[in-house]
C-alpha cells in the first residue's frame, strides 16, 4: 500500500457539522490506508485490498496525495456495484466507525 501512504481522508460526520466549541468532537484527518484497511475492504467489497479496489475503479493513476481526484457519481456507482454500500460516503462512514472502534481498543475481526 505504499502508493497510498500520503493519502488522507476525513471521516464524515453522521449529523450536520456542529460548530467546534473546543470540545473533543472536532474532526480529525485520517490517513486513507489507516481508514480503509485491507481487512475492511475484504469484508465490505469483492476486492482483497485497497489497491485492488482503487485499481478496479481506475483511480490508481494520480492517486498519490489524494490531490485532483473527484469522487463523483461514477465512483459512487462503482462502489454500489462492488459493495453493499449505497455510495462512497456510506463506505467511508462505516470505515470511520471501525477506525474509531480500533482507536478505543475494540477488535474488528479480520
Amino acid at each position: 500500500m505504499s502508493n497510498l501512504a500520503s493519502s488522507r481522508v476525513t471521516p464524515l460526520p453522521r449529523q450536520a457539522p456542529q460548530r467546534d466549541t473546543g470540545s473533543s468532537s472536532a474532526q480529525h484527518t485520517v490517513p486513507l490506508p489507516e481508514l480503509l484497511t485491507d481487512s475492511f475492504v475484504r469484508r465490505h467489497t469483492r476486492f482483497g485490498s485497497v489497491d485492488a479496489l482503487l485499481e478496479a475503479g481506475e483511480l490508481h493513476s494520480g492517486w498519490r496525495g489524494n490531490r485532483g481526484i473527484v469522487f463523483g457519481r461514477d465512483w459512487d456507482l462503482f462502489i454500489r456495484s462492488v459493495s453493499r454500500h449505497a455510495d462512497w460516503t456510506a463506505l467511508l462512514r462505516e470505515a470511520g466507525a471501525e477506525w474509531q472502534m480500533r482507536r478505543i481498543g475494540l477488535v474488528i475481526d479480520a
